[in-house]
């Protein structure tokens, strides 16, 4: 077998490369996991679509909402991978959008009044 990480060949049941000291094999009773601080390809799309959705949010908050909602659900499929940024991202849209229609109500009845009376 060869490590993954630097190519050289290795015992087949090794665990760490002796050449490079990287985890190569699972540990014994960690089943089929991902090494220690790597991260599958589900949890990597997620986390891009809590950062869309935080970023969306101060910019355009009605796609923020919508986004930081499939975020959620989302969050629920990979054991709550990203649900704290992903609640974040509907707070701060809920927030934003709600101050938008206030400033839009304020700015607007002034300006009927006028055009009525």
């Amino acid at each position: 077998m060869h490590c993954i990480h630097c190519g050289a060949e290795i015992d087949d049941k090794a665990v760490i490369c002796v050449y490079c000291g990287s985890q190569v094999a699972p540990a014994a009773g960690m089943g089929t996991a991902n090494p220690v601080g790597m991260k599958s390809e589900e949890e990597k799309k997620q986390n891009n679509l809590t950062t869309a959705a935080i970023i969306c949010a101060v910019i355009v908050p009605v796609v923020g909402l919508i986004l930081g909602f499939v975020a959620l659900s989302k969050s629920k499929e990979l054991n709550g991978a990203g649900k704290n940024l992903a609640l974040a991202a509907v707070i701060v849209a809920a927030v934003r959008l709600a101050l938008e229609v206030i400033y839009s109500i304020t700015t607007l009845i002034p300006q009927i009044m006028q055009i009525v009376g």
